[in-house]
């Protein structure tokens, strides 16, 4: 259900189906996923905010309390949702970047020098195709 239906084989597509076609409120909640996955594709933002808007008011009528509640959460960052066409950025790389700096934090649990730490995240956060310069 989290993969994107284009990733998923032949045998994941018909599972899907059958749970689909038994539970209507998860049927709902996974068509209302594909659009939005739609929504945040668009890239203008009379298109994107009149999208939204369906979205918002679909999830509304629903009657299914978790999505009802959502669509609210949405229904108040309307403006900035429909922003993302003109400006699709995220945080994903910062998310990343700071999950790897948790985990060098983990490694390097009981070092006493600082300088070690920042110098092991500075090492860390280089691209993997680095290559160090050549001293003759």
């Amino acid at each position: 259900m989290l993969k994107k239906d284009d990733h998923l084989n032949e045998r994941q597509k018909t599972h899907l189906l059958d749970i689909l076609s038994e539970h209507r409120d998860l049927a709902i909640c996974y068509a209302m996923k594909q659009e939005m996955t739609h929504l945040f594709t668009l890239t203008d933002y009379k298109e994107a905010l009149a999208g939204w808007t369906k979205w918002i008011q679909a999830g509304l009528e629903s009657g299914i309390p978790a999505l009802v509640k959502f669509a609210r959460q949405k229904q108040k960052r309307i403006k900035g949702l429909a922003a993302h066409a003109l400006y699709p950025i995220n945080t994903g790389k910062l998310e990343g970047f700071n999950n790897k700096i948790k985990v060098l934090k983990r490694i390097g649990y009981g070092y006493r020098n600082m300088d070690y730490f920042f110098t092991l995240i500075r090492f860390h956060s280089l691209p993997k195709n680095y290559s160090s310069p050549k001293f003759p």
